[in-house]
């Protein structure tokens, strides 16, 4: 592992430690965190409202040259207390001069006419404002939309991830931009961070495999009128998912790569590796989660699925996931998507767990 990749674990790890603003600030300075893993921190410090770490880290050199096209406005929001609006600007605007993020945004030729209105604003928001102008252009015309971007509240950034994933061709949200005005689509994407929102997209991709060009229709009606985040969206969506999977894939053999883990003991719990689509619809039913709507990615080896069991009762899933090196562990969820063996907790369990994958299991 290299010496770079050690200090951003180390970063990594440190903002999950119950410190003081200061105490994380010294002890970057004291690891000796330089360049990207800088910005990496003032990130991190921005997107977890930390003011007082954001403020100190924006005056290092590496951070400052990130926001060299703003210069003049600098002193305005730090003196008012606004240092959390300047996000670090996303890939496909960083390093570049502010017309020339009009330009990837507006596009040539065309940037000219909406460098006063987009000035105005941003002197409100900062560059969570610029990054969010970006996202929405991927998804709709920003030029016809433009005036209704501008009176959106942009104290928050949509995540910056939801780039990489909309390039993914499995990845559509037609159905939420086609369904619904923008405030409502802006707000929804502000909670796209979570793993609710792939498992939503897994879900609305089943539906559309079934229902054909029906299927956004057929969205809205289980969403509602009022979606207010992709966690509520996809509590929304679960009937529908249990509804299709009973009907299509109950009987399905899951031909888990696993399943030499059956039995086999976790600390106080028993491993149990599920059969057949009907086990994970029960498991989905009983712990109140959406293990139901994994089969498919089951079937098609992208994770696989095993259950903890107490006394014989249900009480944790997991799913892994494959890669050449081996599986890694993804989500770790108990009764009602309850997420405590994700952190500390957890740890112990899931080392053990890796080390009974790396013994009993090989990766095909």
């Amino acid at each position: 592992m290299s010496i770079s990749h050690v200090r951003e674990t180390l970063l990594l790890n440190v903002f999950d430690l119950s410190l003081t603003e200061k105490e994380i600030l010294a002890y970057i300075h004291a690891i000796g965190f330089k360049d990207e893993s800088i910005v990496r921190a003032y990130s991190f410090s921005v997107k977890r409202k930390m003011p007082v770490l954001a403020k100190a880290l924006f005056k290092e050199e590496a951070v400052t040259k990130k926001f060299y096209f703003m210069k003049e406005s600098i002193p305005f929001f730090i003196e008012n207390d606004n240092v959390l609006s300047l996000t670090v600007l996303y890939a496909p605007l960083i390093d570049k001069s502010y017309d020339e993020i009009l330009e990837v945004i507006f596009g040539s030729g065309q940037f000219e006419r909406y460098r006063k209105r987009v000035g105005a604003a941003f002197d409100k928001f900062g560059t969570n404002l610029l990054n969010n102008i970006y996202i929405l252009s991927l998804l709709v015309d920003i030029h016809q939309f433009i005036d209704n971007v501008l009176v959106l509240n942009h104290r928050q950034a949509i995540d910056e991830n939801i780039i990489t994933k909309l390039k993914q061709p499995e990845v559509s949200l037609d159905w939420l931009v086609s369904n619904y005005k923008l405030t409502r689509v802006f707000r929804v994407l502000l909670t796209c961070e979570d793993e609710n929102f792939t498992d939503s997209l897994r879900i609305i991709n089943m539906i559309r495999n079934v229902e054909g060009d029906d299927y956004k229709e057929i969205v809205k009606e289980c969403i509602g009128r009022k979606p207010i985040s992709f966690y509520d969206i996809h509590t929304k969506l679960l009937p529908k998912s249990y509804e299709i999977t009973n009907n299509q894939l109950r009987s399905i053999s899951l031909n888990q790569d696993i399943e030499n883990l059956d039995g086999e003991n976790l600390y106080e719990y028993t491993i149990s590796v599920p059969k057949t689509g009907e086990d994970l619809l029960i498991t989905g039913a009983t712990l109140k989660h959406c293990v139901g709507s994994f089969i498919e990615p089951v079937v098609n080896k992208t994770c696989q699925i095993i259950n903890l069991k107490y006394k014989n009762k249900l009480a944790y899933t997991v799913e892994l996931l494959p890669s050449s090196l081996g599986y890694r562990i993804g989500q770790f969820k108990g009764n009602r998507n309850s997420s405590e063996y994700e952190g500390y907790e957890g740890e112990r369990y899931r080392n053990v767990l890796i080390e009974l994958l790396n013994k009993k299991v090989e990766i095909k």
